[in-house]
């Protein structure tokens, strides 16, 4: 099985003189260099487009046979729109770069994707991880669910956005493009100062230590041009 397994990600060899409309497309295909998971991905698709129509060759057929297969993956075959896109972009290859055809506008129904129920944490559930964290984790995770930011707008959170005083945080950019305000959880205003006062202390370290670094370059550049000023057979020793 490991042994197949292997062997499945080597490139199958293909003979330039092959006749077979497939090994045209394999050798096209890689004549540009393209990855060997969209070679076996594309073929794939193109073959099952020409078996559903009946065998007959893609000259033979254009944008009608491209809608009808289309609109039977999505109806018959109940796919999800990503592989209803692979599709798609396989047969667009064929005829747009292979046979130098153009498709048009396709018309057919889009695939739907499976609807499925939330899983969503009880309120004890939730208190039972959150209390299982600690340091930052604990802060961040009692923001999200006592506040109900989403995992970016957690990352993203600034000092200035934090307002204390109206115990709320002020969230820009979110999703859509939106600025809002939410209420900031009680339980984590003590995490959120001393997170804050620790920012500030590494903060003023990072400062202090840039200041140092760019002494000693200065200091260590002043050196380098006094020395081939100044000492000329020394540094030619």
């Amino acid at each position: 099985m490991l042994t197949s397994q292997i062997m499945d990600d080597v490139p199958v060899p293909v003979s330039p003189a092959s006749g077979r409309f497939l090994d045209h497309i394999r050798l096209f295909m890689r004549s540009r260099h393209m990855a060997w998971a969209t070679e076996k991905t594309y073929v794939s698709w193109i073959l099952r487009y020409i078996h559903s129509h009946g065998k007959r060759h893609p000259k033979d057929m254009g944008a009608a046979e491209i809608e009808s297969y289309l609109a039977h993956l999505a109806n018959q075959r109940g796919v999800s729109p990503g592989t209803q896109a692979v599709a798609l972009n396989a047969l667009v290859f064929l005829y747009k770069q292979f046979l130098q055809r153009e498709v048009g506008q396709l018309q057919y129904p889009p695939a739907r994707g499976k609807r499925r129920v939330p899983v969503v944490f009880s309120h004890s559930e939730a208190m039972a991880v959150i209390e299982q964290l600690n340091g930052v984790y604990w802060l961040m995770s009692t923001l999200m669910y006592g506040a109900g930011l989403r995992v970016m707008e957690c990352c993203r959170l600034r000092v200035k956005d934090v307002d204390v005083g109206m115990n709320e945080l002020v969230l820009h950019d979110g999703k859509g493009g939106k600025d809002r305000r939410t209420v900031l959880p009680a339980k984590s205003v003590d995490g959120l100062k001393k997170q804050i006062e620790k920012t500030r202390l590494l903060h003023e370290h990072d400062v202090v230590r840039r200041s140092y670094e760019q002494q000693v370059h200065i200091t260590r550049v002043f050196f380098l041009y006094w020395s081939r000023r100044r000492l000329p057979g020394l540094l030619c020793r």
